[in-house]
């Protein structure tokens, strides 16, 4: 299986108790109304809740999602646009009236009052074949030398 990854529009976060953000899929396939004018209210949304602080730097953030959304990961910025390294871990995450509720907790590297957020989905979900060449046994995975494929 194969896919683009695109992101959503990126967000503030504020990293206080409590503090979420929308993200509003106004995209195909969520878009509900066939109509020119958007009803903001019926619009399905990506929400992110800072839940606790677990310690210094770290946070349980819940990433809220229509079950059909195909999301991936998190993408996290500074104040100054910068990338930040973030360490996550999942954990169980549960189902309700047709939106998942996953709690993550991020542990950042020093302490943000505030932090951007890009929420990544895959676009364009397809199979593609591809041809190997190994031999499996009782002693492994053994890679054949195959020449390079051509084009």
């Amino acid at each position: 299986m194969c896919s683009h990854l695109s992101s959503l529009p990126a967000e503030d976060l504020a990293l206080k108790e409590g503090e979420s953000c929308d993200i509003l899929l106004s995209f195909p396939p969520f878009l509900t109304n066939d109509d020119d004018i958007a009803n903001m209210e019926s619009m399905h949304r990506v929400t992110l809740t800072a839940a606790r602080k677990v310690e210094k730097g770290k946070w349980t953030i819940i990433l809220s999602y229509p079950e059909e959304f195909p999301y991936t990961c998190m993408e996290f910025f500074d104040q100054k646009n910068r990338s930040i390294s973030v360490k996550t871990e999942n954990a169980v995450y549960f189902f309700g009236d047709g939106t998942i509720s996953r709690p993550i907790t991020c542990t950042f590297p020093e302490d943000y009052s505030h932090v951007g957020v890009k929420v990544l989905y895959e676009q364009k979900r397809e199979i593609r074949l591809m041809p190997l060449d190994l031999t499996a046994g009782l002693g492994g995975i053994r890679e054949s030398k195959m020449p390079p494929m051509k084009k």
